[in-house]
Formats: C-alpha cells, sequence, structure tokens
C-alpha cells in the first residue's frame, strides 16, 4: 500500500501575516474580491495541491485589531473557484451550530454535485460569544435543540 501525504492551501483573506493589507502599495479591499481566492486556488491547482481550504467564522466582531475578519461566506467563493477549476478539492468550515441543517445540506450537496464531487466538509461547532450574539443564541446547544425539524423536511 502506498501512502500519500496530501498537502492543502489554506486561503487566509489577508495571508498569513495578519497586518499584510496594510503594506504599502497592497489593495486593503482585495480579501472582499473574488479574484483574490480564485488566484489564489488557481496557482495551488498548477502546482498540483490537492485542495484549497477555506474556513468561517460567522460573526462580525466589533473589536477587530489585526486583520479583516472572513469576509465572504466559503461555499459562495468555493462555487466560483469550482467554475474555474478542474481539479483541485474544495474544503470549507462551516459551523453545525449556526447554519440551518435542512439549508446547509442541500447548499453542501449542490456545491458537491456541481463541481464534480470535489467538496469536503470541515464540521465545527462554534462555541465563541460573538457568533452566537451574531446569532442571536446563547450557545451551540440551543442549534441542536432547533434541529429537531430537520428529519420532518427531508421526503423519500
Amino acid at each position: 500500500m502506498s501512502e500519500h501525504l496530501h498537502i492543502n492551501v489554506n486561503i487566509l483573506n489577508a495571508g498569513v501575516f495578519g497586518g499584510s493589507w496594510r503594506f504599502p502599495g497592497t489593495d486593503p479591499l482585495a480579501s472582499y474580491g473574488i479574484e483574490h481566492y480564485t488566484s489564489i486556488a488557481k496557482k495551488a491547482e498548477e502546482a498540483t495541491l490537492d485542495a484549497v481550504f477555506l474556513a468561517d467564522g460567522p460573526a462580525l466582531d466589533p473589536s477587530i485589531e489585526h486583520r479583516p475578519g472572513n469576509n465572504l461566506e466559503p461555499t459562495t467563493v468555493l462555487a466560483r473557484i469550482a467554475a474555474q477549476t478542474e481539479r483541485i478539492g474544495l474544503i470549507a468550515t462551516l459551523s453545525s451550530s449556526y447554519n440551518d441543517p435542512v439549508e446547509l445540506g442541500r447548499r453542501l450537496g449542490d456545491l458537491d454535485h456541481l463541481s464534480g464531487g470535489r467538496f469536503g466538509w470541515n464540521v465545527v461547532t462554534t462555541a465563541g460569544p460573538v457568533a452566537a450574539r451574531n446569532a442571536r443564541r446563547r450557545a451551540a446547544s440551543e442549534a441542536v435543540a432547533s434541529d429537531s425539524a430537520a428529519p420532518k423536511a427531508v421526503s423519500r
């Protein structure tokens, strides 16, 4: 059995150095445009990397000091990347706490189908108080309680 090392690239909106968006000559709004993400994904595919990864932080934090927050919703960005690439995998972190399970399943299934099976989901629960306030919930446990209606929404 041969073993392979899978190499992915985490596309950060402002790069590894959080203050890079402040560097003279740098467009501070670049991470708000799709081209920032698609150009990195195309380079990763050309370099034969396995996947691109986008984290999601479902929060608008007013105390930001060093870098812009996660600006664009990951599945929207990955849909565009899927249309402009052929092989590279597409991975997103999406919170199971603050996404409706039926809507999320539909969104992820569509992205996987339209990308030719290239999508992967990094499932997380979001525990931060800022995200909870933005979703008008106290904690992840409230999201679990609200999921009880999901099985009734799916028919076979």
